[in-house]
């Protein structure tokens, strides 16, 4: 895809290493982000790391 406008080339290169990293977009507000965030924790799909202090 060629595209003149640099905000939506830098979009597409965002979304195509999202993608082939295994991530996706979430369309929506951040309470819809919230809940695709809850809904992939409880899936199993996203699991959360916690750090440890040196």
């Amino acid at each position: 895809m060629v595209t003149d406008d640099f905000g939506t080339s830098i979009n597409l290169m965002m979304q195509c290493g999202m993608l082939d990293s295994g991530g996706r977009l979430v369309e929506g507000d951040f309470e819809a982000c919230l809940q695709a965030i809850r809904e992939d924790i409880d899936s199993g799909r996203l699991s959360l790391a916690l750090a440890t202090s040196a």
